[in-house]
């Protein structure tokens, strides 16, 4: 039954509670018709020729509070073949809010709303109206003409909002500018559909959020109203994108007529665009590109289109036009001094780039990929760390993230951790254990992540520190015991530069870099090329010689520290420059550079000290900075973090150095295939020329059920290595060179490490 609806108006002009139910559903309909909120009155208006509503009285109305049952959902079924979809029933911007919450099949048509939550405090309401066949149309409740009000009001069951349900301010604003004055519209909106207070169905639902949001007809990704700029900000970046294309390998492609071909060489009227580049700067301000869930909630779709106001631009495109612009970025910030726009790769803009292209290409990143492009994204929840990205990642990582928001934060990381070190026994996860900030007050072991953390390092490639091992690490509760080899010993820390210095102080401190590495040694090479890798963390285009337009060469790195006589004041070679001090800000935040008692250096976290140990553990693709400790009376070892040491990342304590003339460079693949290639002079391969295989062993290529005898003689053809035994026909990713017995006969002093 409902109750009473209490109207409050000022100047005494109406006061108190309207208890006659005539009189308030007559009030009621005028609002919702479209005649005008109490903030927004539009006309005047007559009823039975005595009571007259003015411009005047409506606007005097300050609030209006519904003391109205609240709505109650009703559970779906467990097999999950339905789920909830919020019908917007039509009306004009300024009427209250309406809405049917509907059960539907999954197969059912509708759009899916993105939009950033804002403030956690519900101040706004929506009306919803009973549960009807959603098969029937809805007939639209907002006439055009106050007869048809009186009409209404005289009914002796007037079809009124029997129930509300409170949301929160920015999802009541995007339903006002979302809804149709004529038409109902059918959206999934997570904060309606799910019932947020029933933790056993939210954990079920999200596991669902993937394919709600990649079967929509259309993601509408709702940003908030618009500016006096955003205009200008949309269009643009469409001018932008209308002369630009993605190509097979992922990299932009410019049409002949392409605008942005003729700004990226033509620098007055890239500054001349003043006006542009700042409106699109603060469209990239708004909260909606800090939210974690929306990456999925784009990632996934397959038409998305983005809304500020009325004003909008497909996805796809919106996407191109911003790899534009981190291209440019850099030039731009240097034309306009105040213009700011963060480099991409240090927000969350890098994610939203880097996701679509992904998907345009059907590729799935991995979870170490996601974690890392992630980590500038904010999320309210920390288990949504991992929950937000479940369906953003490969089947192999999904399937171990199984939400559930009964549990706590420590036993969700912790639960993870272990499904994953048990059952697929994967090491990847070492690399996000980092020692905790002050921020987060979670008690966690140091071999298990905490995801919460969102000020990590820049992440690092996954080099072949390890080789082909397998990793033997067991898991419990308290502690993880791995194989590893103690390599070096760390006997100093320093740092280069500060995070406050400008371009040209970080220039200076990297040209006097052999004065702070006089007394190291280093044997696999050339030691200005491994201090250059120490700055880039090993990626130049050497090293990924297919994607080499992306990084520096040693050449480049060469002229711009001054020892080669190259031209440092070309166009080109200046870009190089900023390119090189942005890439020792960003590989060198939150880390320092250490030196070890054996003559290596390299850089590791800022938390590392003095008497700390770098590890090899087998099974993981960088060298490990650990800590020995006592714990329960026994030694063990906390993880500190990874670390980047010239002399240890292609295996070299396992297998020692490569013979003189070889190289190492990685290729990228389809599918995530990231093969080792070895190189002499004209010759590549796969094979490790530094020890040949056990006897029986064999290498072959393709996979186990076809395999080939030998490899693909051209790079792009490469195949995934594994091996075969003769004997046995055994078959294994794994290198039979690299196991804890054939090491320690070879006297390499494999030992059983306990993390805690």
């Amino acid at each position: 039954m409902s109750r009473p609806i209490r109207v409050f108006v000022l100047d005494n002009c109406l006061c108190g509670p309207v208890t006659g139910r005539g009189e308030a559903e007559w009030i009621w309909r005028c609002m919702i018709a479209g005649f005008g909120t109490p903030s927004q009155p539009q006309h005047q208006h007559t009823v039975n020729g005595s009571s007259t509503i003015t411009n005047n009285l409506v606007c005097l109305i300050s609030s209006i509070t519904l003391d109205m049952d609240v709505y109650q959902y009703s559970p779906l079924p467990k097999d999950r073949s339905e789920f909830r979809l919020v019908r917007l029933l039509p009306g004009f911007s300024s009427a209250e809010i309406e809405i049917e919450i509907l059960h539907a099949a999954r197969s059912s048509r509708y759009e899916a709303l993105s939009y950033a939550w804002g403030a956690p405090d519900k101040t706004d309401v929506a009306l919803v109206r009973g549960q009807v066949n959603p098969t029937k149309p809805v007939k639209p409740l907002s006439p055009s003409k106050l007869d048809s009000f009186l009409k209404l009001s005289s009914q002796k069951e007037p079809s009124l909002p029997r129930t509300m349900i409170r949301i929160t301010h920015n999802l009541a604003v995007a339903l006002r500018h979302l809804r149709d004055e004529k038409n109902p519209r059918d959206l999934w909106i997570d904060a309606l559909c799910i019932n947020q207070d029933d933790l056993v169905e939210r954990s079920a639902e999200v596991l669902e959020m993937g394919s709600i949001y990649s079967r929509a007809e259309r993601v509408v990704v709702w940003i908030g109203p618009s500016s006096e700029d955003t205009g200008l900000a949309l269009t643009t970046l469409r001018a932008i994108a209308s002369g630009l294309y993605l190509g097979d390998d992922g990299f932009l492609v410019h049409r002949p007529d392409c605008w942005g071909l003729s700004l990226e060489t033509d620098f007055e009227a890239l500054k001349s665009k003043r006006p542009n580049w700042f409106a699109i700067r603060n469209l990239l301000r708004r909260e909606w590109f800090s939210r974690l869930w929306v990456l999925q909630e784009v990632g996934l779709a397959t038409n998305a289109t983005l809304y500020a106001g009325k004003h909008n631009i497909d996805w796809k495109i919106f996407v191109i036009a911003l790899e534009w612009l981190w291209g440019i970025l850099g030039k731009l910030n240097e034309l306009i001094q105040d213009l700011q726009i963060n480099d991409f790769a240090e927000n969350s803009i890098h994610a939203f780039i880097h996701l679509s292209k992904n998907f345009q290409r059907m590729e799935r990143p991995t979870l170490s990929d996601l974690l890392n492009i992630t980590s500038y994204v904010h999320c309210s929840d920390p288990r949504d760390r991992l929950y937000a990205i479940r369906d953003l990642t490969r089947p192999e990582d999904r399937k171990y993230i199984v939400p559930d928001y009964s549990i706590s934060v420590e036993n969700s990381f912790r639960d993870y951790a272990l499904r994953r070190f048990q059952s697929l026994r994967d090491a990847g996860l070492l690399e996000f254990c980092l020692p905790r900030n002050t921020s987060s007050e979670l008690l966690l072991p140091s071999w298990i992540p905490d995801f919460s953390l969102t000020d990590r390092p820049a992440p690092m490639f996954p080099f072949h520190t390890s080789g082909f091992s397998e990793f033997f690490g067991v898991a419990t509760n308290e502690s993880l015991t791995v194989q590893a080899v103690k390599v070096a010993t760390i006997k100093s820390l320093f740092t280069l530069f500060n995070p406050g210095d400008t371009n040209l102080e970080v220039l200076k401190a990297c040209k006097s870099w052999e004065t702070s590495f006089i007394s190291s040694i280093y044997t696999g090479g050339s030691k200005f090329e491994a201090f250059i890798d120490v700055i880039l963390l090993g990626i130049r285009g050497e090293v990924l010689p297919e994607r080499g337009e992306s990084f520096l060469y040693l050449e480049d790195c060469k002229t711009i520290l001054g020892t080669s006589e190259a031209n440092l004041e070309s166009d080109y070679m200046r870009r190089r420059e900023t390119y090189f001090v942005r890439s020792a800000r960003t590989n060198l935040r939150s880390r320092v550079f250490f030196r070890t008692l054996e003559g290596f250096f390299g850089v590791c976290p800022e938390s590392a000290n003095h008497g700390d140990l770098v590890a090899v553990v087998l099974g993981f693709h960088l060298p490990l900075v650990i800590r020995p400790v006592q714990h329960q009376g026994r030694p063990c070892y906390r993880i500190v973090g990874p670390c980047y040491m010239p002399g240890a990342m292609h295996t070299e304590a396992l297998l020692g150095q490569l013979p003189a003339g070889w190289e190492v460079s990685y290729r990228l693949q389809r599918g995530g295939y990231r093969p080792v290639i070895f190189a002499q002079g004209n010759m590549s391969t796969q094979e490790d020329p530094r020890l040949p295989l056990p006897p029986g062993w064999r290498y072959r290529y393709g996979s186990f059920n076809a395999p080939r005898i030998t490899e693909p003689a051209a790079l792009e053809d490469m195949l995934p290595q594994f091996f075969e035994n003769e004997e046995t026909k055994e078959k294994t990713w794994f290198d039979p060179r690299l196991t804890p017995e054939a090491l320690r006969d070879r006297g390499i002093d494999v030992q059983e490490l306990v993390f805690v």
